[in-house]
């Protein structure tokens, strides 16, 4: 008999040790995803508040203007699209790939020899350094704007 109570008083205290274990971790969880789920919102809201694109708007670019001072040529488009321009030097007696600084493209055609525009560049010289160019509609050529 005294087995059979002894055993019942263990089994009732392990029930019992269970019960207060099982609560305090389950509180215990809850309480961690609830910090953890408030942690990714807070982590989220801030990512989304701050975006990349939150820089101060100083204009659209003037391709033609570029074209004509570093190259003395015109701005065409190539393409209908944001990447479609290019500087074109006609009449002039340009050599494709001969003392062209590291990094410029450049094609001769009928109609003379475009140079590839870096629209980063364009931004730099209308307002300095540390301005950037961003197309809002890479289908549309007329969309650049620099940013800072």
């Amino acid at each position: 008999m005294k087995a059979i109570e002894s055993s019942s008083h263990s089994l009732g205290k392990l029930i019992e040790w269970k019960r207060f274990y099982t609560t305090r971790c389950d509180s215990a969880m809850m309480n961690f995803l609830r910090v953890l789920s408030f942690t990714q919102v807070l982590a989220f809201a801030c990512f989304v508040s701050a975006p990349a694109y939150a820089q101060r708007d100083l204009g659209g670019v003037n391709i033609e203007d570029f074209c004509q001072r570093k190259w003395g040529a015109r701005a065409i488009l190539v393409n209908r699209d944001a990447y479609g321009w290019r500087c074109r030097v006609t009449g002039a007696n340009v050599t494709v790939g001969v003392g062209l600084p590291r990094g410029v493209n450049a094609s001769a055609g009928a109609s003379g020899t475009d140079y590839e525009i870096s629209v980063n560049e364009v931004c730099e010289q209308q307002h300095g350094r540390g301005a950037v160019a961003r197309s809002l509609n890479p289908r549309d050529p007329y969309s650049w704007r620099c940013f800072r």
